[in-house]
C-alpha cells in the first residue's frame, strides 16, 4: 500500500539523452515511470530538479496533467 512517492526529475525533455546517460528523469520519463505504479491513493512528490532548468521542468510537468503531484520547493522543510 504505497501512499507517497518521492521521485526525481532533474532535466527537461530536451535533454533526454543526457538524462538517460546520467540515470536521471525528464518529465516524460517521470510520466513513463509513474505508469508502472497503481497509484489511486498515492501522492507524488517531485524532487531533485536542477535549478537552472526548474522553470522549464515545472512547465513541462504541469503540461502532463499528472494527478496528485506536487513539486517540492528548495529549502522548504517537509514532514510526513
Amino acid at each position: 500500500n504505497l501512499s507517497a512517492l518521492l521521485i526525481e526529475c532533474a532535466l527537461p525533455n530536451e535533454l533526454v539523452e543526457l538524462a538517460d546517460a546520467s540515470h536521471h528523469l525528464t518529465p516524460l520519463g517521470l510520466q513513463k515511470e509513474l505508469l508502472k505504479f497503481n497509484r489511486k491513493e498515492c501522492s507524488v512528490y517531485v524532487i531533485n530538479i536542477k535549478p537552472m532548468y526548474r522553470e522549464a521542468i515545472v512547465r513541462q510537468i504541469a503540461e502532463l496533467g499528472i494527478e496528485n503531484l506536487q513539486i517540492l520547493e528548495i529549502g522548504q522543510v517537509y514532514e510526513w
